[in-house]
This record gives C-alpha cells, structure tokens and sequence, in this order.
C-alpha cells in the first residue's frame, strides 16, 4: 500500500466510525443535551463538519515545500487529542450555531467532505505546508497533518458522542 493509499484507508476507517455513531442516534435523541452546559450530538457534529470544511480548504488550498518533518507536528496532535481530560478552547471558526440540525443532511455533508478530500489526495504533495489555512495553536500544518489532525480530533469526539448517547436514551 503507498503512501497515499494508507492516508485514504485512515480516513475512510475513521469516516465510517463517524457515521455509524452519528446514525445510531435516533431524530428525538440527536439535539437532545446531556446536560445545561454541554452540546448535543448535533451541535457536535456541527463542530466536526466545520472542522471537516476547514480541512478540505486547507488541503486544497496554497501550499509550499516544508523545511521540517513532514509529519513532526503528529507527535504533539495525537497526545493532545487523546487526552479526554485536556479541554480546549473551540476557534470561533467552529462553534456550533445552530443553523440546521438535520441529521441527515450533516451526515451527508461530512460524507462529502470527507469524500472531497480523499478525492484531492491523489493528486496533492502531502508533505507540503499548507498556507491559507493555520491550526489555532499548531500554526501552519502540511497536508498530511491536517489530515491525521481531522482524524485524531474526530476520535476524540466519537467518545463524547457515545458518552452523549448513553445519557439521553
């Protein structure tokens, strides 16, 4: 398997661990909040697809040779996704505004994303910096750290996600 192969694989793992979560919410289950001061399964799955649309701009985007690891920010990312107790500060960029929690049509809009970005892989230098888009505290990432990025941060999400679904059955 090439490179680009495995990233493509990554992704499509981590998309159909995504979506079987998002559709085992029931309609009634999917905008209820576990609690005041948390989000719902839809406000948290309109945080990942503004990730996911941020992502896909970022692949696609302007971007330059890096002069360092192409990978070297992963070893800060994952950690730091993997760390249920770590909790950040969400960029206004992708904060949930409630402008349509249709579950349907948010699956079907990560899909795309999702699809979009597997589609430009083949044809992208994945080691190169991406310009027109920096991570809120990484700064500038390649391409191929967006995409493990947009893998870890949906991991993360994916045990709040089944946290969420245990407590408003």
């Amino acid at each position: 398997m090439t490179p680009n192969e495995q990233i493509i694989s990554d992704i499509h793992t981590n998309t159909d661990a995504l979506l079987q979560v998002l559709l085992e919410f029931p309609s009634d289950q999917f905008t209820r909040k576990p609690s005041d001061n948390a989000w719902s399964a839809a406000e948290l799955a309109e945080h990942l697809l503004l990730i996911e649309r941020s992502v896909t701009k970022a692949l696609a985007g302007k971007a330059l040779p890096t002069e360092r690891p192409y990978d070297q920010k992963l070893e800060l990312l994952k950690p730091a996704m993997a760390d249920r107790e770590r909790k950040f500060v969400v960029p206004e960029l992708a904060k949930p505004i409630a402008v349509s929690h249709n579950r349907q049509e948010m699956i079907a809009e990560i899909k795309q994303q999702r699809q979009e970005q597997t589609a430009l892989i083949p044809s992208l230098e994945m080691s190169e910096t991406c310009m027109d888009f920096k991570h809120p505290m990484m700064g500038a990432l390649t391409r191929y750290e967006w995409v493990y990025f947009n893998i870890y941060h949906t991991e993360r999400h994916l045990h709040q996600l089944r946290e969420i679904r245990e407590v408003v059955q």
